[in-house]
């Protein structure tokens, strides 16, 4: 009894071992492919700072660069409600109708650009490489991201249950239009 008792104990260890590097893997992969080259990529000081940004969920080009070979929809004859729709939808990737962190972690990231290192001299006044200072600031992505998507899960996964349904989604899009509106009377 005590031998299977191991047994099992190595076999979830082990499991647990082959998720987390496969999580790992994912995270990673994310970080440096994508489906596509973006031209609609974001700058340092105007990147995405949440998951409800209205400069990312209702971008048409981004829905049109999905829905292309799909459907047969334009996404400049969308309504507000129908972009939000397919955003989340696009970002389904396991058809299950709810996103999980990877998910809304891909959905973040994937309009980042692929590579970075055109911008960075070849050695950093600090006497780092180009490839060294990328590797930073991928870190660093990673890092800001998942705070992000922590945040999204926290604030808007009302049943708490690690997944953003599409109620869920829509919920926390409309108080964050309410939001904006709040903050653009304000100025």
């Amino acid at each position: 009894m005590h031998t299977s008792i191991t047994i099992e104990m190595l076999r979830r260890d082990c499991a647990q071992t082959v998720a987390q590097s496969a999580l790992l893997l994912l995270v990673f992969a994310s970080m440096t492919s994508s489906h596509s080259p973006h031209q609609h990529t974001y700058g340092e000081g105007d990147k995405p700072t949440g998951f409800h940004d209205s400069r990312v969920v209702q971008d048409q080009e981004h829905i049109n660069e999905h829905l292309d070979g799909v459907a047969k929809m334009n996404a400049s004859q969308m309504t507000q409600e129908e972009l939000e729709f397919h955003y989340f939808k696009l970002h389904d990737f396991d058809n299950n109708t709810m996103l999980d962190g990877l998910e809304i972690f891909k959905a973040l990231t994937h309009l980042l650009p692929y590579d970075d290192q055109d911008d960075v001299q070849k050695v950093d006044p600090r006497g780092k490489s180009a490839e060294q200072v990328t590797d930073e600031r991928r870190k660093a992505e990673i890092v800001y991201y998942t705070d992000i998507v922590d945040n999204v899960l926290k604030e808007d996964d009302i049943d708490d249950d690690g997944y953003l349904t599409y109620a869920e989604y829509v919920l926390a899009r409309r108080r964050e239009e309410m939001r904006e509106e709040l903050r653009s009377k304000d100025l």
